[in-house]
């Protein structure tokens, strides 16, 4: 089922596309993590993860119940499976994530002097 993301007023509506072609109102979160800027998120177009690349950006949504984490980089959205090593991620975060075979690497980016700070 088809997915957005909307973020205003500093709140964060899931909503999902019904039979009828509308989208209706399915969460709301109260507080949006800082930093995430107002907008609508197509988060039904996100990319699966693929083994061996880093993708850089800021983290969007995590759905706990879905197991799922969206992370807009520079052109896509893309999604992730919640591991062991995810679980510390903060929405409206700038991340580095690169997703190997048997396991995950996790840094995290400063977005204005793009540096890299080691995650421990």
């Amino acid at each position: 089922m088809k997915q957005r993301l909307v973020v205003m007023n500093s709140q964060k509506i899931l909503q999902q596309k019904n039979d009828d072609d509308k989208w209706e109102n399915v969460g709301t979160i109260k507080a949006a993590g800082a930093g995430i800027k107002a907008g609508i998120y197509n988060l039904f177009s996100a990319l699966p993860v693929r083994s061996g690349e880093t993708y850089e950006g800021q983290i969007l949504h995590i759905d706990k119940k879905e197991g799922l984490i969206f992370q807009k980089t520079r052109f896509n959205y893309i999604c992730f499976d919640i591991n062991d090593s995810l679980r510390e991620l903060k929405e409206g975060q700038y991340y580095s994530i690169k997703k190997t075979d048997d396991h995950t690497e996790l840094k995290a980016i400063d977005p204005i002097t793009k540096v890299r700070k080691l995650k421990l």
